[in-house]
């Protein structure tokens, strides 16, 4: 008899329809109460004791990536397009289930989501057709600056973190390509 024939059965409690094709794109909210992830176009929070679900609807694609604010208050998420389109940001009011800011500046895809510490901004990074990095301001419901995240012809760069205690350090990193920068 081994030691797991002692411990008592695990029941399966629910399940969740989450392919995992999304790097981070099954996310925890800070209150301990919900996940957040994407199906299609929807962006998915689900009451982890109640089973209920809301959506949060407003892209026109495929949603590529998600991320919850520090303090909780807001989402993002990303959208992957056609080749030749613009790929959308959304920024959702947590609470509302609103849309709360957006912006359209990355090509076909967004590869990542994050929120700086603070929660005051909000940092893209475009996927490989794209390259850029863009740094948006969430009070102010604009973009404030970006730059080249990876060359176009020499990498990919397919992951972005905030840092945990200062707001105007991300860094982006990928495929024969690592780039840093304070905003």
């Amino acid at each position: 008899m081994s030691d797991g024939d002692k411990l008592p059965r695990l029941e399966l409690l629910s399940t969740l329809a989450f392919q995992g094709k999304i790097s981070n794109g099954l996310v925890f909210h800070c209150d301990k109460k919900h996940i957040i992830y994407s199906i299609g176009q929807t962006v998915i929070v689900k009451d982890v004791a109640t089973g209920k679900e809301y959506r949060y609807c407003g892209h026109s694609n495929t949603v590529s990536c998600v991320a919850v604010s520090r303090d909780g208050t807001l989402l993002a998420s990303g959208q992957e397009n056609f080749m030749g389109y613009k790929a959308d940001v959304i920024i959702w009011n947590f609470q509302e289930k609103r849309i709360y800011g957006s912006h359209s500046i990355h090509r076909v895809k967004v590869e990542a989501v994050a929120f700086t510490c603070d929660s005051k901004y909000v940092v893209s990074l475009g996927g490989q057709d794209c390259g850029n990095v863009v740094v948006y301001d969430i009070d102010g419901l604009v973009p404030l600056c970006g730059n080249t995240a990876a060359p176009l012809a020499g990498g990919y760069a397919n992951i972005l973190k905030c840092a945990n205690t200062r707001n105007d350090i991300f860094i982006s990193a990928g495929n024969n390509n690592s780039y840093d920068m304070e905003s």
